[in-house]
């Protein structure tokens, strides 16, 4: 039998096998640290660990002698695998702010889901009206005294553009809301007493240290706050400077929330950051690498390239308790079609592609892969950058970089994505949304689509308090064209009154792809949405397009995964979704909680 120690101070086990079996029963687990000398596994004791343990147990496969050590062994598993959900209920007598409409039925069904936890994830597609549940949430546990005030830590374009007027339509309570980057002097971050103090700060301010060290005392006054990250995929990068300073605002808070309609951006690991925000413990595996190695296969170069998932259903498992998911179908909104408009590159861009992709342009440097995709792309839309030449400063002598040149390969009226732009106007009789990637695309969209009528744009030099008046133009219908980056005007905007969406070029983050498709096929739209990729032959722009289809793939199979877990959940829990019951039972499948719970369906 193995002999367990548990050492409290630096909370870890310390077992030692007494046979082959039980070392490599050990050696399952997430996070574990094999001593030689000592001839003992070092565990930290974290929720993944204690499953593992726990599992191995039950199977025969790790037997713990008997004694007051082991004793202390079960308390601790005990202790670290206990209920996570609170015995509480969402309050029957809270009364929401009904001044423009009433909550949705999916709305109060996030809010009975996750008012019983203290971390609190809403997988809630764009136009679900994410933003509401968050704010009722956090109104009812003021109510209740549990918190005093929230951090909220979003994007800056939606800061002003989506908390801002959701608090002032829909809080139930008296508010303070303050805009941390606006003013972040620490006399400034007052708690009130009587009102629901809300902390926005934007998730790019917090890599910068004013904000966050601003922010910080008031973490440490002992006032109970919660600290919530919307659009959560943006601290996905767990080395990030933000994403740190974000793990360490929710320290010390009582309740956690995180908010997003595209949990998986890139990869599985997306899910690691976003969740140790929540609450280390949910998926409970220490660190970043065992969580790595617990559900990823490596290989590749260096083997450092994720090439498969292992125990997805465990990892599913494990986070559908806090977790409550829906997508857009529940709004029944008109159909999204998707088009691509292929076209054909001029012989000088060609011939510069060629060039360009094989690195025999003089200053144009293709050292890395996203680099030389970047060149491609603007030679696909007619131009390239130079690289930034340095020269000595003429007053003090020192050497500063120049800004990079511009070179057009071709003249606008001969851009063929362009042509075919002016080609899809003729064919549309109503307002049409633009998104482009570089500056010189927005510079000539602009100027060619303000010879057929008014354009509207924002881009990232646009002013914050002209942003909310030139989206409110836009929505009465009477503006022909918008124009903007993906980046800038692509998230926390509202553009219903367009039904055609156009993309010059793409860039390679998905979820500002996703989030900008979104912006006219949201609630208010009449009309079905045409979102039309202007795409040139045998160019990147292919590939680009191949990338996000194989991410938003595997997007919509964890969200799928997701979902099957938290029905499986309520099947536990006595409750019946025949829904999901069927369309599992209709995909026939062969293992797994699917194979479980088709087999409950029949």
């Amino acid at each position: 039998m193995a002999i367990a120690k548990v050492d409290t101070r630096s909370r870890r086990w310390l077992i030692t096998p007494s046979n082959i079996i039980e070392r490599s029963a050990l050696l399952q687990c997430p996070a574990r640290k094999w001593m030689t000398q000592m001839n003992c596994v070092i565990l930290p004791q974290t929720p993944g660990n204690a499953r593992v343990l726990v599992e191995r147990m039950s199977k025969g496969e790790l037997l713990v002698a008997p004694g007051p050590d082991a004793d202390e062994f079960d308390a601790s598993l005990k202790a670290l695998l206990g209920p996570t959900r609170q015995e509480r209920q969402f309050p029957t007598w809270y009364k929401f702010n009904n001044a423009k409409f009433s909550p949705m039925d999916h709305q109060y069904d996030a809010l009975k889901r996750l008012y019983p936890v203290n971390a609190a994830a809403l997988l809630m597609e764009m136009g679900t009206a994410k933003t509401r549940v968050m704010i009722d949430l956090m109104s009812a546990h003021f109510f209740e005294r549990r918190i005093q005030f929230v951090i909220v830590i979003t994007p800056l374009t939606v800061k002003m553009s989506t908390w801002a007027d959701e608090l002032a339509n829909f809080s139930p309570c008296p508010y303070n809301f303050i805009d941390v980057d606006s003013d972040y002097r620490a006399q400034s971050l007052r708690v009130s007493q009587d009102r629901l103090t809300w902390l926005v700060v934007g998730v790019e301010s917090l890599s910068q240290g004013k904000t966050f060290k601003a922010l910080e005392p008031v973490t440490k006054m002992g006032i109970p706050f919660a600290c919530g990250v919307d659009e959560s995929t943006r601290i996905a990068n767990w080395k990030a400077i933000c994403t740190q300073a974000a793990f360490e605002l929710r320290r010390r808070a009582a309740l956690r929330f995180i908010a997003t309609g595209f949990e998986v951006k890139r990869d599985l690991e997306d899910l690691y950051a976003q969740f140790e925000f929540l609450d280390p413990n949910i998926i409970g595996c220490g660190d970043y690498y065992a969580f790595r190695n617990r559900y990823c296969i490596m290989g590749g170069y260096k083997n450092k390239e994720v090439i498969g998932y292992n125990h997805i259903d465990e990892l599913m498992g494990l986070i559908a308790p806090n977790v409550y998911q829906c997508d857009k179908s529940i709004l029944k909104l008109p159909p999204k079609l998707y088009e691509k408009r292929v076209v054909q590159m001029t012989k000088e861009q060609r011939l510069m592609y060629a060039k360009v992709k094989a690195g025999d342009v003089e200053r144009v440097s293709v050292e890395n892969v996203l680099t030389k995709t970047l060149r491609l792309q603007q030679v696909a839309c007619g131009f390239y950058n130079e690289d930034k030449q340095e020269a000595p400063d003429p007053k003090t002598g020192r050497v500063r970089k120049l800004p990079a040149k511009l070179v057009e390969i071709i003249p606008p009226s001969k851009n063929p994505k362009l042509r075919e732009l002016l080609n899809i106007t003729k064919e549309i009789s109503h307002p049409m949304i633009v998104w482009v990637e570089t500056m010189y695309e927005f510079k000539i969209v602009t100027e060619a689509l303000g010879k057929l009528g008014k354009v509207l744009s924002i881009i990232g030099e646009t002013p914050k308090e002209e942003r909310r008046g030139i989206i409110a133009e836009f929505q009465t219908g009477s503006v022909p064209y918008f124009v903007g980056t993906a980046t800038a005007g692509g998230i926390g905007t509202t553009l219903t009154a367009a039904r055609t969406v156009v993309y010059t070029s793409n860039g390679q983050r998905l979820e500002q792809r996703v989030q900008s498709e979104d912006r006219a096929h949201r609630k208010g739209q009449t009309g079905s949405v045409t979102v039309i990729d202007l795409v040139a032959e045998g160019t990147v722009d292919v590939s680009v397009l191949a990338n996000h289809a194989e991410k938003i793939e595997l997007a919509h199979y964890v969200k799928a995964a997701i979902r099957d877990q938290i029905a499986l959940e309520k099947y536990y829990d006595g409750e019946i979704d025949p829904e999901i019951v069927a369309r599992l039972r209709a995909e026939a499948p062969s293992k797994g909680v699917r194979a479980e719970l088709a087999e409950w369906g029949s």
